[in-house]
């Protein structure tokens, strides 16, 4: 699944635009993508990319940028965009390893 080609910035002015829909996300510390991640319809888009604005996990308080889309199958989706990023890189982005990321 392609996420938006655009990267916008992770600001709250920017957040509350995003609908409160299921979905699946990736956060980028300037040019490095640092997270992938998904949120279901309970949760939203909206309040999981604003819980990572204030800074939670602290792994991804360095985050400048956001791209998201809309999904119906998002943990199975973000899982699927996780195993290419390992296939690509040999490793989970940074805040996606399970010492430093918590639970998101």
């Amino acid at each position: 699944m392609p996420l938006s080609t655009t990267k916008f910035e992770l600001s709250q002015h920017t957040i509350e635009i995003v609908p409160q829909l299921a979905g699946v996300y990736v956060l980028w510390c300037e040019d490095e993508l640092i997270y992938i991640g998904s949120a279901d319809e309970k949760v939203g888009l909206r309040s999981q990319l604003m819980q990572h604005y204030r800074g939670h996990p602290e792994c991804v308080a360095c985050a400048t940028h956001f791209q998201c889309d809309f999904c119906m199958e998002c943990r199975s989706t973000a899982r699927e965009m996780m195993s290419r990023f390992v296939a690509k890189h040999g490793r989970l982005p940074r805040c996606n390893e399970p010492t430093l990321a918590g639970d998101s």
